[in-house]
C-alpha cells in the first residue's frame, strides 16, 4: 500500500474519517430514536404537566400522617441533605427554610408531601428552575428505606 509522504495528506485523511465517524453515529442515534420511537432529548428535560395526583400521593399522605418529623431531622444529617440543602440560604439545592409552604405548589395536582417524596425517590421528575438536574442523589429510591423518606418528608413539611 502506497503512503503519502504529506504530513499535511495525513492529517487532513485523520480529520475526514473523524468527521465521517461522527456523521455516521449521530445519523444511527437518530435513525434509532425515529424508529424505536424514543421521544426527543428536550422533552426528557422539560417538565410536563401532571393532569391528576401522582399513583402513590394516597399511599405517601397515609404514611406521612403516622411518619416521625424528629427522626426525619436526624435523617436530614444522616443521609447529608444539609451539603446542598442548606438550612436558611439558597445552596447547590433549595433551601429547608419554608421548604413545606413551598413544595405545597411547586407542582400542580400535587400535594407537598406527594412532592417532597417525588422529589427524594426520582430526583430528576421534576427539577426546580435555576437548579442543575442530576446533582441529587440518585438511588434513595433501591437504598433508602421508605420509612426513613416518609419520615424526612414529615420533617421538610413542617419547615
Amino acid at each position: 500500500m502506497a503512503q503519502s509522504g504529506n504530513p499535511t495528506t495525513a492529517r487532513l485523511s485523520g480529520l475526514v474519517i473523524g468527521v465521517g465517524a461522527v456523521l455516521i453515529i449521530g445519523f444511527f442515534v437518530l435513525a434509532l430514536s425515529t424508529f424505536a420511537g424514543l421521544p426527543p432529548l428536550k422533552s426528557l428535560l422539560t417538565p410536563h404537566a401532571v393532569l391528576s395526583a401522582p399513583e402513590f400521593a394516597a399511599a405517601v399522605e397515609v404514611a406521612v400522617q403516622s411518619a416521625d418529623p424528629a427522626r426525619g431531622e436526624r435523617l436530614y444529617s444522616q443521609y447529608a441533605c444539609s451539603a446542598c440543602h442548606l438550612p436558611e440560604s439558597m445552596g447547590t439545592a433549595p433551601m429547608i427554610k419554608g421548604m413545606g409552604e413551598r413544595a405545597a405548589g411547586r407542582r400542580p395536582n400535587y400535594s407537598a408531601a406527594a412532592y417532597l417524596y417525588e422529589s427524594i425517590v426520582d430526583p430528576n421528575a421534576f427539577v426546580v428552575p435555576d437548579y442543575p438536574a442530576g446533582v441529587m442523589i440518585q438511588n434513595f429510591k433501591e437504598t433508602m428505606p421508605e420509612r426513613d423518606a416518609y419520615d424526612l418528608v414529615a420533617w421538610m413539611l413542617k419547615q
